[in-house]
């Protein structure tokens, strides 16, 4: 007579199992399973118990192979903070908590993950959750020889060719197209099955990865661990201008309006500034970005810390304003013209458009010569000519008739006469006036050639000296 079937679960923590209720019906070695279906192989984060028939799950994962975790997320308005729901069986509170960014954990996500092979990283306390095959605090050591799957706790049970027995683990590792048998040939020992790339979910590793930009695709669940610079449930968004880092968590912190490298963090800074911080102005003479062009501007021009480009001083033109203003121009590129008299004046001031008189002239426009007995640049040089007046651009005395000197402080010399001394037309005997030029005999004389006493008389005599002028 058969014993009577029951089916009941077993109240174990985060497992689901199914076994008979029979005396001493078990599986065999690393079989478990209602039926003994399952390899113990299929068991990815328990421990297989033949005995019981199930695979025993470590705290935080449930399924009858252990690959799926005991938190369901529900994604709260901001999309940032998650509130997690316990499967049924299981009590606990609702709090908010932040993801950290793939091989982040900690409370501030601070801290690195150290875990090595694909070894998945709690984010609460950074323990490494190893894949088949793998073993130590960090997955950093291979099964043992002899030894595979889950932890390592199962045993091969291999032929020296490495063909596997009939009812062992080694030839009923659950592969297919999207999975992989992993076997290490120096050993001879098939170890573990784990997905192909772009798939998630063993051991069927059925599921297809949906992460973009390169994001790699954490083998159990399928969540995507984005690179720096990307964030997203897909990792499909780059991150927004300000924000950096794996999941874009991280503000910049560049100052004067300049952005950062979205993975680095770097900041970028704009024209015209520098600085680790971009919080620094362009050395004097420097422009551009990163201040590494030099500024060409000439005649103290500002040059523009962003552009380079010459803002010119009054007085200057040109693209680096190496020019002075042209004759007759002033002001801010020489724009302006001046309005000063050409024949009068030398044009204006370059800064100021004040005329600039000629010596000899004065007023606005330089239309106006010197008063007599002043000279020079704007008439303020006073006639140094005992009383006489002088030239206006020169300041040289104008002596009157019949004088002469630098200052006309003496007479023309004798045989002299007239403005500038000329000579005298007059003959050896007779005298010059100093003045007019006039000849004239000597007192006393008289005649054409004062060849006649004054007290001579005849026809031909004058009765007194008569004056002969000079030819016209």
């Amino acid at each position: 007579m058969q014993p009577n079937r029951v089916q009941r679960k077993i109240p174990l923590r985060h497992a689901y199992s199914h076994q008979l209720d029979s005396i001493n019906n078990r599986c065999p070695h690393n079989r478990f399973g209602l039926l003994c279906e399952y390899s113990c192989s299929q068991c990815i984060f328990g421990t297989c118990n033949w005995r019981m028939r199930t695979c025993d799950c470590q705290s935080g994962f449930t399924g009858v192979f252990c690959n799926q975790t005991t938190m369901v997320e529900r994604n709260i308005i901001d999309g940032i903070h998650r509130c997690q729901l316990c499967h049924k069986g299981n009590t606990a509170s609702c709090h908010m908590e932040v993801d950290c960014p793939s091989n982040y954990y900690g409370r501030d996500c601070i801290h690195r993950c150290l875990c090595q092979h694909g070894g998945i990283c709690d984010s609460r306390d950074g323990h490494c959750f190893c894949l088949s095959g793998f073993t130590g605090s960090r997955c950093e050591s291979s099964c043992p020889p002899g030894t595979f799957g889950h932890m390592c706790l199962q045993k091969c049970q291999c032929t020296e060719d490495n063909v596997c027995h009939p009812r062992t683990e080694c030839n009923s590792l659950p592969c297919n197209g999207n999975s992989k048998c992993l076997f290490e040939q120096q050993r001879k020992k098939s170890l573990i099955s784990s997905c192909s790339e772009g798939y998630y979910g063993p051991p069927s590793c059925r599921q297809k990865c949906m992460c973009m930009n390169n994001a790699q695709c954490e083998p159990l669940s399928g969540r995507c661990l984005c690179h720096s610079g990307h964030a997203g449930r897909y990792c499909e968004r780059s991150c927004e201008r300000g924000w950096y880092g794996p999941g874009c968590i991280h503000r910049c912190n560049c100052l004067n309006g300049a952005t950062c490298d979205s993975r680095t963090g770097a900041c970028l800074c704009g024209m015209g500034i520098t600085g680790k911080l971009c919080d620094q102005e362009c050395p004097e003479g420097t422009f551009g970005r990163n201040c590494s062009e030099i500024c060409q501007c000439k005649n103290s021009a500002q040059c523009n810390k962003m552009t380079g480009c010459c803002t010119c001083s009054i007085g200057f033109y040109g693209s680096t304003c190496q020019f002075d203003c042209r004759s007759f121009t002033y002001g801010f590129y020489c724009s302006q013209t001046c309005n000063c008299s050409t024949e009068t004046s030398d044009g204006c001031d370059p800064k100021t458009g004040k005329c600039r008189c000629k010596p000899g002239f004065h007023g606005d426009q330089c239309e106006t010569a010197c008063p007599t007995e002043q000279w020079g640049d704007e008439c303020l040089n006073k006639c140094d000519c005992n009383g006489n007046s002088c030239n206006s651009q020169t300041g040289v005395c104008e002596c009157p008739a019949g004088r002469t000197g630098v200052r006309c402080e003496e007479d023309c010399p004798t045989n002299t006469y007239g403005i500038g001394c000329k000579p005298c037309p007059c003959q050896s005997f007779q005298l010059c006036d100093v003045v007019t030029g006039e000849c004239r005999c000597p007192p006393g004389w008289k005649g054409d050639a004062c060849q006649f006493p004054l007290t001579a008389n005849g026809p031909d005599m004058p009765e007194r000296g008569d004056m002969y002028k000079k030819d016209a």
